[in-house]
C-alpha cells in the first residue's frame, strides 16, 4: 500500500502489517470453528422471531426507489430531470429498463 494511502488512514507499514495479520488470523479462526456447521433454518427463524424488536433497534429502515438503465446517457438524462422536480413515476415509466426489482414494488421500490 503507498504510503500516502497509509497516511491519509493515520497508520503507517507496521501497524497495517499488525491489521492484516489479525484479520487473517480471524478468517482462519473462524474458518476453522465454523467448518461444517450449519445452522438449522428452523433455528435463524426462532432467533429473529424472538429477537425482532431489539435487533430492529440497531437498524434504520429505508425506502428507496430505483431507475435502472442501460447506459451512462440515459442515466444523466434521469438524473437531470429528477433533480428538476420531475415526477419519478413518470420517469420510471419512461426510463426504467427492467421494471419492479424482483416484484418487489411500484416504481422500483426497495426497502432496505
Amino acid at each position: 500500500m503507498a504510503k500516502e494511502d497509509l497516511n491519509k488512514m493515520g497508520m503507517d507499514q507496521e501497524k497495517m502489517t499488525a491489521v492484516m495479520e489479525d484479520s487473517y488470523l480471524y478468517a482462519e479462526v473462524y474458518q476453522a470453528v465454523s467448518e461444517g456447521y450449519e445452522v438449522p433454518e428452523a433455528e435463524i427463524d426462532a432467533f429473529f422471531t424472538e429477537n425482532k424488536d431489539g435487533l430492529m433497534e440497531k437498524f434504520q429502515l429505508l425506502k428507496v426507489n430505483s431507475i435502472v438503465v442501460d447506459d451512462q446517457k440515459a442515466a444523466e438524462e434521469v438524473m437531470e430531470k429528477a433533480t428538476a422536480g420531475e415526477d419519478f413515476s413518470s420517469l420510471f415509466a419512461t426510463y426504467d429498463t427492467i421494471g419492479n426489482v424482483e416484484g418487489q414494488g411500484e416504481n422500483g421500490e426497495m426497502t432496505e
